[in-house]
C-alpha cells in the first residue's frame, strides 16, 4: 500500500475519482485488519477452550487409572489371602489364628504398599498438571502475541485511514463542498 499517492488536478481540484478510489482502497485495508483481528481473537478463544479441555481430560485419565490400576492390585491381593486363609482352615483349624494374625500383618503391608502407590500417583498427577499449566501458558503467550500483531495492524490501518482524511479535507474540492453548502442553506 502506498502513502504517497499524486492525484491528477482537474479544473475544481483533484480527480473525485481518484481520491474516492483511494479512500475506497484505505477503508477496504482496515475492514480487513478488523475482521483479522476478530479471527485471531476466535482462534485465541479456542486454544484456550482446548487446553482447559485436554487439562480436564488428563486428570480424569490419570485418576482413572491409579484407581483402576489400584484396586485391580488390591483385588487379586484380597483374593491370594482368601485363598491362603481357606486352605489353612481346611488342613487344619488349630493354625487359623495363626493365619488370621498373618493376614492382618498381610493387610497392613498391602495398606501401606497401596499408600505408597497413591502418593507415587499423585506426584504424577502434579507432574500431570504442571505439563498441562506450561502448555497452557505457552498457548496463552502465543495468543498474546499474535493479537498484538493483529492490533498494531489495526492501528496502522487506523492510522491510513486518520492521514487519508486529513489529506480529504486539506483538498480545496472539500472546503468548496463545504462553502456551497453553507451558501445553499
Amino acid at each position: 500500500m502506498t502513502y504517497n499517492i499524486q492525484f491528477a488536478e482537474e479544473k475544481n481540484g483533484y480527480s473525485k475519482e481518484q481520491v474516492d478510489g483511494y479512500v475506497d482502497k484505505l477503508s477496504n485495508a482496515y475492514e480487513a485488519a478488523y475482521r483479522e483481528n476478530q479471527e485471531v481473537r476466535e482462534q485465541y478463544k479456542n486454544l484456550k477452550d482446548e487446553c482447559d479441555r485436554l487439562e480436564v481430560q488428563e486428570k480424569t485419565r490419570l485418576n482413572a487409572g491409579v484407581i483402576a490400576k489400584t484396586m485391580l492390585n488390591l483385588e487379586t491381593m484380597a483374593q491370594e489371602i482368601v485363598a491362603e486363609a481357606q486352605q489353612e482352615v481346611i488342613e487344619a483349624k488349630g493354625e487359623a489364628k495363626r493365619l488370621v494374625d498373618a493376614a492382618k500383618a498381610e493387610a497392613e503391608m498391602l495398606k501401606a504398599a497401596a499408600e505408597k502407590i497413591m502418593d507415587e500417583a499423585n506426584a504424577e498427577k502434579a507432574g500431570a498438571r504442571a505439563t498441562a499449566q506450561r502448555i497452557k501458558d505457552e498457548a496463552a503467550t502465543e495468543a498474546a502475541r499474535i493479537v498484538r500483531g493483529a492490533r498494531k495492524g489495526a492501528e496502522e490501518a487506523n492510522e491510513i485511514m486518520k492521514q487519508a482524511l486529513a489529506r480529504l479535507r486539506d483538498l480545496p474540492a472539500y472546503h468548496e463542498e463545504e462553502a456551497e453548502a453553507r451558501l445553499a442553506g
